[in-house]
């Protein structure tokens, strides 16, 4: 992505999809850069590594497409410091490990898809839902009984959390 260097110094760049091209290895830090950036996809590449660490600068990020990826490790606390966060959607990655408590505790999340993962855990970050009116979490190794927190989710259209390990009854 060596293009992005040029754009660093575009003050007035909001959007940016470089959705759908051939894209490899890992996603720049840099990105966070371009400060006022409020959607950023980069669906359907060849990426690798994870979320870089930085992309918790990007303050006027609203939309943040990463799906259909080769990311991995954890999804850091990084994206809970996304305030304006509105869609979310990881899936189809190799991201794993449990969703971290702070994420999404500040943002306004309304759209949440980690669909296709390998995603552990059996409870939603606390605060994650209170927005939310899609949650995809299908074929991941969720576990337990279905998050309680889904409960309070009062904005809630879609849910959908098939292929998991959850278990127990459903009240």
């Amino acid at each position: 992505m060596e293009f992005l260097r040029a754009l660093y110094n575009s003050f007035k760049l909001e959007i940016l999809d470089l959705s759908q091209n051939y894209f490899y290895g890992a996603i720049s830090d840099d990105i966070h850069r371009i400060s006022r950036l409020r959607e950023l996809n980069l669906e359907g590449h060849n990426f690798i590594g994870t979320i870089p660490n930085d992309f918790g600068k990007l303050r006027n990020m609203t939309s943040l497409a990463l799906f259909l990826n080769q990311l991995s490790r954890e999804i850091l606390d990084n994206i809970g410091r996304l305030l304006r966060l509105i869609n979310l959607k990881l899936f189809n990655n190799n991201f794993s490990g449990s969703l971290r408590p702070k994420l999404g505790r500040y943002s306004l999340l309304e759209e949440f898809q980690v669909s296709t993962n390998k995603l552990t855990g059996g409870d939603l970050p606390e605060r994650l839902a209170w927005n939310l009116s899609r949650l995809d979490m299908n074929k991941n190794r969720f576990s337990g009984k279905i998050p309680h927190g889904v409960s309070s989710l009062r904005n809630l259209l879609v849910l959908k959390a098939r292929n998991n390990l959850f278990k127990g009854m459903i009240h």
